[in-house]
C-alpha cells in the first residue's frame, strides 16, 4: 500500500467480460460476490493509509464500476479528504466515483465503504448515534438507484447493506430498529447491523442466484430488483442470533 505522499494507482482490478456477454451469461454482480472480501481489504487499507480528516474520522471505499461499451469492469478505490477545519470535504465515495467517471466507467454497480463505528462520533457527524456511518446526503445523490452499498466498520467487523434507492428514501431497511429525527427535516432510520465475520460470500452468491432466477429481462425495474436482492443476499443469510445492537 502506498504512503500518503505516493501516487495511488487508479485501478486495482479489471475484468474483461466480453466472452461471457457474447454467450449471454454475464451477470455484473457475480464480480461483486467473487471479490467482496478483496474489496473490503483494499477499502480498509486505503482508509488506514490514505484518508485525511481534521476530526480523525477516516473513510475508504472500493467501487465496482462497469463500462458496458467495451465490456469491462473495474474496481476503483477512494478515501476521504478534509485536512483542516473549514476545508471542503471530499468523501471516499465521491473520489472513487469521480475517478471511475473520468475513465468512462459510469455504471456504479457496488461500493464498499469502511468508516467510523463509534456511535457518539457518528452522532457528531449525522446528528444521531449509529453503529455504522451511512453515506452523506451528497454521496447518496450520486449513487445509482440500484448500486449495492455496504457500509462496514473500518476495523470492527460489522456492516449493513442497502441500495442507492433505499438510502435516498431514508430506508436503511430490511429490519427497522429505530426511527430517530435529525435536527434537519431529513430523517434517519437506524439500520440492522450484521456481523461481517459471519458473512459467507459463496453462500450469499448462491442465495442471490436463487433470488434472481426469474429475472430474465433487461428492464430498469428488473435490474433494480436484481441489485436490491443482492443487497438482501449479503444480509439474510446471517443467523438472526448474530444481529447486533445498533443502538
Amino acid at each position: 500500500m502506498p504512503s500518503r505522499n505516493e501516487k495511488l494507482p487508479a485501478v486495482v482490478f479489471e475484468k474483461d467480460y466480453s466472452a461471457e456477454a457474447s454467450a449471454g451469461n454475464f451477470d455484473p454482480l457475480v464480480t461483486f460476490f467473487h471479490n467482496g472480501e478483496w474489496m473490503i481489504i483494499n477499502a480498509r487499507a486505503i482508509r488506514e493509509n490514505y484518508g485525511r480528516s481534521h476530526r480523525n474520522v477516516f473513510v475508504g471505499s472500493a467501487l465496482l464500476a462497469n463500462k458496458p461499451e467495451i465490456k469491462k469492469q473495474r474496481i476503483y478505490v477512494g478515501w476521504n479528504d478534509s485536512p483542516y477545519k473549514g476545508a471542503s470535504k471530499f468523501c471516499a465515495e465521491m473520489r472513487a466515483i469521480e475517478i471511475a467517471d473520468k475513465n468512462g466507467y459510469t455504471r456504479r454497480e457496488a461500493i464498499i465503504v469502511p468508516g467510523e463505528t463509534d456511535p457518539e462520533v457518528i452522532r457528531s457527524i449525522i446528528g444521531v448515534p449509529s453503529r455504522i456511518l451511512p453515506p452523506c446526503e451528497p454521496c447518496r445523490e450520486i449513487l445509482s438507484d440500484d448500486t449495492v452499498v455496504m457500509s462496514i466498520g473500518g476495523k470492527e467487523d460489522i456492516y449493513g447493506a442497502f441500495t442507492g434507492r433505499m438510502l435516498r428514501r431514508g430506508g436503511y431497511l430490511l429490519g427497522k430498529l429505530a426511527d430517530v429525527r435529525r435536527p434537519s427535516e431529513d430523517h434517519f432510520v437506524q439500520p440492522p447491523i450484521f456481523d461481517l465475520g459471519k458473512l459467507n460470500w459463496a453462500v450469499a452468491e448462491e442465495a442471490y442466484r436463487d433470488f434472481t432466477a426469474e429475472l430474465k429481462g433487461d428492464s430498469n425495474l428488473e435490474n433494480e430488483l436484481r441489485f436490491a436482492r443482492a443487497a438482501i443476499a449479503v444480509q439474510v443469510l446471517n443467523d438472526p442470533a448474530y444481529l447486533l445492537d445498533a443502538a
